[in-house]
């Protein structure tokens, strides 16, 4: 159990970090918030395929703070949805892409990433929703992903 000047040290201690990264005290408050994203993949005829069938097994998310550092995690595809861990409040590019480990690596699944820009976590926030990323993996075999509904 914290004393009453614990508290008061590490409330300091947080309004201190808190622009590095979040901080969090006993009772759970955090100055920090997370995006939460859904995902489907589909052919390029309209057709929804499962992870499998599009050579996948990862998605990975990039949550870069504006003008400062970012965070990369990897989310299992079967999944298909995903919340961050927390991070600090500020203005977001959020990528997003479609993988398969190997080797002890994610092998990209397509050219191009699902790219969200000017996402904010504000004070207060605790889930901020994304929406649904939608992957498209064309019929030749290579893949493309186009931004679902937001």
């Amino acid at each position: 159990m914290q004393t009453t000047m614990e508290k008061i040290s590490l409330v300091l201690v947080c309004a201190a970090v808190a622009a590095a990264a979040g901080c969090y005290t006993e009772s759970g408050d955090t100055n920090a918030g997370r995006f939460t994203l859904t995902w489907t993949i589909s052919t390029d005829a309209g057709e929804e395929i499962g992870c499998a069938a599009a050579d996948a097994d990862t998605v990975v998310v990039k949550s870069t703070v504006v003008g400062s550092a970012s965070k990369t995690e990897f989310f299992a595809c079967g999944d298909m949805g995903a919340t961050t861990a927390p991070l600090t409040l500020g203005r977001y590019r959020v990528e997003v892409s479609l993988g398969k480990q190997a080797a002890g690596a994610i092998e990209p699944r397509g050219v191009e990433i699902v790219s969200l820009s000017n996402l904010m976590l504000l004070e207060g926030d605790v889930d901020v929703a994304i929406g649904n990323v939608e992957f498209v993996a064309a019929a030749s075999g290579a893949d493309s992903f186009a931004e679902g509904s937001k």
